[in-house]
């Protein structure tokens, strides 16, 4: 099993991806997976939170695109 490390800008970019997620930014957090944000990065506090407000935000952007 080989672990990555990763870059500043992939460490900012998950950091701000979580405190999105934390903070109900549906807007940032769909920014951010835009921008290939790693979806699977998580912190113990908020594993759950993130998966429900990635759902979330799915939901959303395919109700976009069909509007």
């Amino acid at each position: 099993m080989t672990t990555e490390t990763a870059t500043p800008n992939q460490a900012d970019a998950s950091t701000a991806f979580l405190r999105a997620a934390r903070a109900g930014q549906i807007e940032k957090i769909i920014n951010l997976l835009e921008q290939g944000v790693d979806i699977n990065v998580s912190n113990a506090l908020f594993e759950k939170s993130i998966d429900a407000l990635v759902n979330k935000c799915e939901l959303l952007r395919v109700s976009k695109i069909e509007q």
